[in-house]
């Protein structure tokens, strides 16, 4: 299936700018803050884009397409 969405506005489809967004991260080589942090508590409940787990890749390729996964999932999670 083609997905034609574009949630940003930027003129590429969601699932290619979801693709961009996790090479982006990806590239940038976060430290894993589980592994090597030892306070690993972050006000707003993100880490600063230098700090990641493998969650934060994923929820951070998503907001580079326009979506806020936590607020999608908050969402998800009240509805059912």
């Amino acid at each position: 299936a083609n997905i034609v969405t574009d949630a940003d506005g930027d003129g590429i489809n969601d699932q290619e700018d979801i693709l961009q967004g996790a090479k982006l991260e990806l590239e940038r080589k976060a430290k894993n803050i589980i592994a090597e942090e030892s306070i690993n508590y972050f006000e707003e409940g993100d880490p600063p884009p230098d700090k990641a787990i493998c969650t934060d890749i994923i929820a951070r390729a998503f907001t580079n397409a326009g979506y806020n996964l936590r607020m999608l999932v908050d969402k998800d999670i009240k509805g059912n």
